[in-house]
């Protein structure tokens, strides 16, 4: 298959949710998403973020399409949020497209200023969120009985490129650290 290009002069493009139609929504570290098509056609910013912490690592990252996105219309997002303790979070939007998404589990660096916070269940530094798509917890999270129930897993420096093989087993790799890990 030859390599095709399909968009230029993104600033910081991150994460890729595939519509149904050809086209995509791509998101850009720098704050915003965009729907690109064929022949390089970028459309212009989709708005209703909340306010975003664009710098270092962090700003707009992942995007990922509700399995059930032709009827409710909803993405989900991840974020650097703008405000004191400048953790990422995640965060449900309603958009006017269609497409199918699988897992919901998150992935929440450290921005590494907060290092340290990625080892302490009061936070969400460091850590892999799972939730279910309404935003609730699944009660068989491991720290369901604790008051970190949305917490899959922790300790993690810049967790990102996380995917799950045919076994259904979730891979992440660590920026910083030598190779990927096995989560499960």
């Amino acid at each position: 298959m030859a390599r095709q290009t399909v968009a230029q002069g993104l600033n910081h493009p991150w994460a890729l949710a595939f519509l149904p139609d050809g086209r995509f929504l791509g998101s850009k570290r720098s704050g915003n998403l965009r729907i690109i098509g064929a022949q390089e056609q970028v459309g212009a910013p989709i708005t209703g973020f909340p306010n975003i912490d664009v710098g270092g690592q962090g700003g707009l990252l992942d995007v990922v399409l509700d399995k059930e996105f032709a009827q409710n219309r909803r993405l989900y997002f991840c974020f650097s949020e703008a405000a004191e303790n400048r953790q990422q979070r995640p965060f449900r939007l309603p958009y006017r497209a269609h497409a199918t998404a699988y897992l919901f589990y998150l992935e929440l660096g450290d921005r590494y200023s907060q290092k340290e916070q990625a080892q302490k269940l009061d936070n969400h530094i460091g850590k892999i969120v799972r939730l279910n798509r309404n935003g609730g917890t699944p009660s068989d999270n491991p720290f369901a009985q604790q008051n970190a129930a949305e917490i899959w897993n922790y300790g993690h420096r810049n967790i990102q490129g996380m995917t799950a093989d045919a076994r259904g087993r979730l891979w992440a790799s660590e920026h910083g650290a030598q190779g990927a890990t096995k989560l499960i």
